[in-house]
């Protein structure tokens, strides 16, 4: 009498593990692992309003009523945090919402980047 399927001995599939990619870092990873920062819009009194919240938009990436949102707390109390990155990313992205403010002649538009608390 023959043995039912899962009582046969088999070899098991010889398994082919790609060195180079299982040591490569990840980027994803690597952004993680770097320390988060702040990105901060500052108000200005000159810039306008609509002009703040198009620039939130394109350069960070945020919803339409988030940019107002953000615009509008910046306004009224001089400060407001735009975006949580990593430092890098988020050095990046001032130096970006800079240039671009100022060749669109919003050269007094001012981003700033600061290290979160280890509690945020």
């Amino acid at each position: 009498m023959a043995q039912p399927a899962y009582f046969r001995r088999e070899e098991a599939p010889a398994l082919r593990f790609d060195i180079d990619r299982l040591t490569r870092a990840d980027p994803r990873e690597k952004e993680r692992l770097e320390p988060p920062c702040r990105v901060l819009v500052h108000n200005d009194d000159v810039t306008p309003i609509e002009y703040v919240t198009s620039l939130l938009r394109r350069v960070f990436g945020l919803g339409l009523f988030k940019a107002l949102r953000v615009t509008m707390k910046a306004h009224v109390t001089g400060l407001a945090v735009v975006v949580v990155e990593a430092c890098p990313k988020a050095g990046q992205q001032v130096d970006l919402a800079h240039e671009t403010a100022r060749s669109e002649g919003h050269g007094l538009l001012r981003f700033s980047v600061e290290p979160t608390e280890s509690g945020d």
